[in-house]
């Protein structure tokens, strides 16, 4: 039988406000607290932690929304969120929004709701609802990802990224690239990352629109075939490995006939064959940043940093690439 505040006040002959008190740590008599003790340790009785943690100052939660669960680079990020959190004494709530924004807007909602001390989303865009909640909650949420003057954000140089890709491969003297990006809706990846790679390549380089699918990189393997490039630059590892595919199962040497390079520093790209050229980012590094960023704003209210980039990310020279 399920035990309650009030079954445990009438066996310590208590009001239920008093064993609410003794819950959340406020003051109870001597005697009073441990005949409420005494009852907790005869029924075994747990709290409803969420009661617990609106009427604390602090419920030591932080809500996390990732895009996937079945993504790299949000699964790495999760894994320096939690590292972090493990230190600072935080549990971390988790959830997907499915790379929708108005799932992510009412995950937001929810976490704010359950009085969590503060709130990391990582996103794919911010929408002016996106900026309009940040400013109206009393909880601090962190946007990582995406950049926006408006609100509270940490996102990689992505055009740095790009940057990097663009000189490498200059430096070996390639003429004629394609670029396999995805939506500039995506700002930061869709539009920062390709910039960056266009400024510094050449201005004149083909570029076609796929998503962070495997099968939508495969599935363009032909179109691609048609401006005979000399590399191919893919906006995720994971979109490279699927036009990698393409090229093995159609006897198209990597990198004899045609280079490929990408961004990520997936653990499988050192798996494949040939292994990939990448530009490895240190996403469990972009995780622990975020969380010394939201630690700043649960602490200080009056913190005034809006925005930060993150630069940890560094190319890996591997054979997807010819000489």
């Amino acid at each position: 039988m399920k035990v309650t505040i009030t079954d445990i006040a009438k066996m310590a002959g208590v009001s239920k406000s008093t064993v609410s008190r003794f819950l959340n740590n406020g003051y109870v008599s001597e005697a009073n607290r441990k005949k409420i003790q005494t009852a907790i340790d005869k029924t075994n009785y747990q709290a409803n932690f969420f009661a617990q943690a609106l009427n604390a100052d602090k419920s030591q939660l932080i809500g996390v929304i990732i895009p996937r669960f079945s993504s790299f680079t949000s699964n790495q990020t999760l894994k320096g969120i939690a590292s972090s959190l493990e230190v600072a004494g935080y549990e971390m709530f988790i959830t997907s929004s499915n790379l929708s924004v108005e799932k992510e807007l009412k995950q937001i909602e929810k976490f704010i709701a359950m009085g969590v001390d503060g709130i990391i989303s990582i996103t794919t865009q911010i929408t002016d609802d996106h900026v309009s909640l940040s400013q109206e909650s009393k909880v601090p949420i962190l946007f990582v990802g995406q950049t926006h003057p408006d609100v509270n954000c940490l996102a990689i140089d992505d055009h740095q990224v790009g940057k990097i890709a663009a000189e490498y491969l200059k430096s070996n003297q390639f003429k004629k690239a394609l670029y396999i990006g995805v939506t500039e809706k995506d700002k930061a990846v869709g539009y920062y990352r390709k910039k960056g790679f266009i400024d510094h390549f050449d201005e004149s380089t083909v570029v076609l629109e796929s998503d962070f699918s495997f099968d939508n990189a495969y599935n363009l393997g032909s179109e691609v075939l048609k401006y005979d490039p000399e590399v191919i630059i893919c906006t995720t590892d994971n979109m490279a490995i699927g036009m990698m595919r393409y090229f093995i199962e159609h006897h198209i040497d990597v990198p004899k006939d045609i280079s490929v390079l990408s961004f990520g520093g997936y653990d499988v790209s050192s798996a494949i064959h040939p292994p990939l050229t990448t530009v490895a980012i240190n996403y469990e590094g972009l995780g622990k940043q975020a969380c010394s960023y939201l630690f700043n704003l649960i602490e200080n209210p009056n913190y005034t940093q809006k925005s930060d980039l993150y630069e940890d990310f560094h190319l890996i020279e591997r054979s997807s690439v010819k000489k």
